[in-house]
């Protein structure tokens, strides 16, 4: 729990509303068994990479269900995790998998993951924020105020109808944003959300 409060305040002010945390999970030494990793849903849109072997990356989103990664007994994973509904890539890109397989793809993951595996993790923060920056300018990073505001008032929200109204828009014109912004419908992000 230091090690994400440490990485969630490497966020700089700037990209608060886009990036939710930077984020590591490591071993410090070869464990005894494969671990196991249960991810939950939470609606937000991670760009992973394996410091281990660094062609491997990727855009990763989960959907409505969980799922369990065997990680091995070894392993050193970081990341970027992108509040819901910022992401502007494409959702065909995005995977709801492990990752294991090298990035193919036309983002600058693998030489982002090289560096940042080059880094230590007092330095990672750096290579991130420039990421980020990069894929704001390209278009593919930008802020929602509709899922900024749905977070900001989670706690007062407990229907659709509450989450349209904290949207300032009708249940309609909520389901259509909601659904091209995260991929999720507004009830079945209001549950992820509350999960």
């Amino acid at each position: 729990d230091q090690v994400a409060d440490a990485l969630r305040a490497m966020v700089p002010a700037e990209l608060g509303d886009l990036v939710h945390r930077f984020w590591e999970l490591r071993t410090e030494c070869q464990l005894e068994e494969d671990f196991t990793l249960h991810a939950m849903p939470d609606a937000c849109v991670n760009l992973l990479f394996d410091l281990a072997d660094t062609r491997i990356a990727g855009v990763t989103r989960l959907h409505t269900t969980h799922t369990t990664l065997d990680l091995g007994r070894s392993f050193h994973y970081a990341g970027i995790q992108l509040f819901p509904g910022v992401w502007r890539g494409d959702p065909a890109a995005t995977v709801d998998h492990y990752v294991g397989e090298p990035y193919e793809g036309d983002l600058p993951l693998v030489e982002a993951g090289a560096a940042a595996a080059a880094v230590g993790h007092e330095h990672r923060s750096s290579v991130f924020t420039e990421l980020v920056t990069t894929l704001i300018h390209a278009g593919l990073v930008a802020p929602n105020p509709v899922t900024a505001a749905i977070l900001q008032r989670l706690d007062e929200i407990t229907s659709v109808a509450d989450m349209a109204e904290v949207a300032a828009l009708s249940p309609r014109q909520l389901q259509r944003t909601l659904k091209a912004t995260t991929g999720f419908t507004p009830h079945d992000l209001l549950k992820v959300l509350r999960i």
